[in-house]
């Protein structure tokens, strides 16, 4: 086994069906035909797409688009048929939105924050916490430019050493001909990029900002750009003189969105607090019949808004906006009407912080003025909402290994099955229940971890890997589950979930096997190691065990991310894995269960067996060590004790039935003076009755029936 192949993980999420987002929501972006599709992007990972006019009517999800393993972290849309979206997964993914079908264009080497798309040029700019700018020609899908944080230009894939001064792009716009970019970090200061210029030296600093510049954007001429930082001002600049015009300073918190009209004469802002402003940036009014008011406070979101969406492209006079939160729910908000009288929701221009630089930049050294004490949102609730799903938010693996207790964020408990993804409501809500259900359900049996477990995109993502995947041997009984073959029988957890994912390579290996087979028949059994490698077939004849499937496999996403790099090279959802997405190296063997188990050491346990008073002694030695997998049960130890033994009784037919009949009619064992099921494994025996640092120490003894009729034992001769 190859060390680059132990380093790819296989994660795959375990959803629930919904169509809503579990988690707050990133981005909102117009795109599809006519740009009447609503595009949210999320802190699931998902990008759902919505059919939403602005009217009252309740919007309808079109479709889900699943690629992304981490954070959807900003979107554009890049005419009527494509969506370019960038991650915490560092990828950059290009959709096509009729077919569904995604393109990566590359990657980052950490988090991808933000993108913008220069429409005319057709490239995309994205920024990222690796200190980096890329474009990507949309039409050959590759990075042709990129420069860092510091100001040093590169041609991919050499990057220069960056200097540590500079920051994470959190933020980034460019012009229509993608000469200007434009581009803030956690410092405070902004850069101009001209990506024309070819030195090195090729930014240009803005400075005003006193804390991370979280939102930009600049006019499509390049001539104009309006910021926004969490030092709770926007700011605007004029880029033909790299100075700054005016300093807004009306939020009491952080701004973390920011939308300008096409006319860049006003702007939309929403803060940490959850209120979203209006302010004119021209110094001309808000009110068609007048020009007092600069600024209006529009509504409160109640949550840190995250972004915000113009229901019209040009807002001059009214509209609406779609707002997006910390929060899983979308929400619609009309002022048209209102706005043409804001009253007590309004900032009139003496009020506002539209005044000279100097005195903007002493208003914000110095702390929010309360002059706008008395402003009220406008709206107080919203006209139309897109609502979200509960996230889980708490999560406890139960003893067995298979089952997962779960609360979501309304209380909620879940128990679900990490075999077949499957899951069933529990009775109870709230901590003080979880606490008390993780006892309640939680079995004396003690099995391996096999797996982790992660919740941050709401839903349970279970990630295996080379180092303890197999680790785990249990039995159904143990597990509460139903598998085909016997009764009680004995699996590895990790190597039925890995043969669930890879089905369908599984069932092409199989066939490819039955085929190379025919062949060698039919030359004489002749062997191809050509033709065997080819099909990756290993050195073991042909499985027909039954695959354990997942009940709803169109909810589960399987990844595969490499640990070197936290880079995905597939995500997919289950159905749409193909024979040849291939598992990485270190699991092929167990799906296609050819040679024993790569199991860790450390499920190996040394224990002892005594014997009772007036029994022989079965072992070599009184003191005898014996080591075994921990998922071994004392059945087995039992039955190797009989072995060792002769069963003898006066009369010959009871005689017969003891050494003939199961060995727990003849035997039993103790541990610390308790009589333990023979069912039982070595290790829950260790867990939950030895619990002590030395060997596990159990003592043999004629059942009590056996005692009855006159059973006595004596060594077998061949162990004497």
């Amino acid at each position: 086994m190859s060390r680059k192949s132990d380093k790819v993980r296989i994660v795959y999420t375990i959803k629930d069906g919904s169509e809503k987002h579990k988690f707050g929501v990133n981005k909102l972006v117009w795109g599809g035909q006519d740009n009447s599709t609503l595009f949210s992007l999320g802190r699931d990972s998902s990008i759902r797409a919505w059919t939403a006019n602005g009217d009252a009517q309740r919007p309808k999800l079109d479709y889900t688009l699943s690629g992304h393993c981490h954070w959807v972290t900003d979107g554009v849309s890049v005419g009527e048929n494509t969506l370019v979206s960038s991650s915490f997964d560092q990828r950059l993914l290009m959709w096509d939105l009729p077919s569904q079908k995604l393109t990566q264009l590359g990657n980052h080497d950490d988090y991808i924050k933000c993108i913008s798309y220069a429409c005319t040029a057709g490239v995309v700019v994205s920024g990222g916490f690796d200190r980096m700018l890329k474009v990507w020609d949309l039409r050959r899908g590759a990075s042709t430019a990129s420069t860092s944080a510091s100001g040093r230009a590169e041609t991919p894939p050499s990057r220069p050493k960056l200097e540590s001064k500079s920051g994470s792009v959190y933020s980034i716009s460019s012009s229509a001909d993608a000469s200007v970019v434009v581009f803030g970090s956690t410092d405070g200061v902004l850069k101009v990029w001209d990506t024309r210029e070819k030195k090195s030296d090729s930014t240009r600093d803005l400075r005003g900002h006193r804390d991370t510049v979280r939102c930009v954007q600049v006019s499509k001429e390049g001539t104009q750009v309006v910021s926004a930082s969490s030092d709770r001002t926007v700011r605007t600049w004029d880029m033909r003189t790299l100075r700054e015009l005016s300093c807004f300073s009306h939020h009491n918190a952080s701004v973390f969105s920011l939308a300008v009209n096409d006319s860049f004469s006003h702007f939309l802002s929403g803060d940490s607090d959850g209120k979203v402003y209006m302010t004119s940036m021209s110094g001309g009014g808000l009110i068609e019949q007048g020009d007092e008011w600069e600024s209006v406070c529009l509504f409160d979101a109640g949550q840190p808004v995250l972004s915000l969406c113009p229901a019209r492209l040009d807002y001059a006079f009214g509209g609406g906006v779609w707002s997006a939160t910390t929060d899983s729910s979308l929400h619609y908000w009309d002022f048209h009407q209102r706005l043409r009288s804001p009253g007590d929701s309004g900032i009139r221009r003496a009020m506002q912080s539209y005044i000279g630089v100097g005195e903007a930049r002493e208003a914000a050294e110095g702390g929010f003025a309360k002059e706008d004490a008395g402003v009220y949102p406008l709206l107080s609730s919203p006209s139309t909402a897109i609502e979200g799903d509960k996230a889980i938010t708490k999560f406890h693996i139960l003893n067995d290994k298979v089952h997962v207790l779960t609360m979501n964020s309304a209380g909620q408990l879940h128990v679900f099955n990490l075999l077949t993804g499957d899951s069933h409501p529990h009775i109870g809500s709230g901590e003080e229940d979880f606490n008390r259900e993780v006892k309640a359900l939680s079995k004396e049996v003690s099995v391996p971890l096999w797996c982790s477990i992660d919740i941050w995109s709401g839903s349970l993502m279970v990630s295996l890997d080379a180092s303890k995947c197999l680790s785990a041997d249990t039995y159904t009984e143990d597990c509460n589950i139903r598998m085909e073959g016997e009764p009680d029988e004995k699996f590895n957890i990790g190597q039925e979930v890995l043969r669930a994912l890879f089905a369908n390579y599984l069932v092409q290996s199989r066939e490819n096997k039955k085929k190379l087979k025919e062949k060698e028949e039919e030359e004489g059994g002749e062997k191809e190691d050509s033709s065997r490698a080819e099909a990756h077939l290993g050195d073991a004849a042909e499985d027909d065990r039954p695959i354990v499937r997942f009940s709803h496999p169109d909810r589960i996403q399987v990844t595969l991310l490499d640990s070197s790099t936290g880079l995905a090279t597939l995500s997919k959802p289950l159905p749409q894995l193909a024979p040849r997405d291939v598992p990485p190296t270190w699991a092929m063997g167990p799906i296609e269960m050819t040679g024993a188990l790569q199991q860790t050491a450390a499920t190996k346990l040394n224990f002892a067996v005594l014997s009772a008073p007036g029994m022989p002694v079965a072992t070599e030695s009184s003191t005898q060590k014996l080591t075994a997998q921990g998922s071994v049960r004392l059945a087995k130890i039992l039955a190797f004790v009989k072995g060792r033994v002769e069963v003898c009784c006066d009369d010959k037919e009871v005689e017969r039935e003891f050494a003939e009949g199961p060995v727990d009619k003849l035997l039993k064992m103790t541990c610390k003076g308790v009589e333990v099921s023979p069912n039982t494994t070595l290790s829950t025996v260790r867990q939950f009755m030895w619990k002590e640092s030395g060997d596990t120490q159990f003592v043999y003894d004629l059942t009590d029936s056996a005692k009855q009729a006159g059973i006595r034992l004596i060594v077998a001769p061949k162990h004497k």
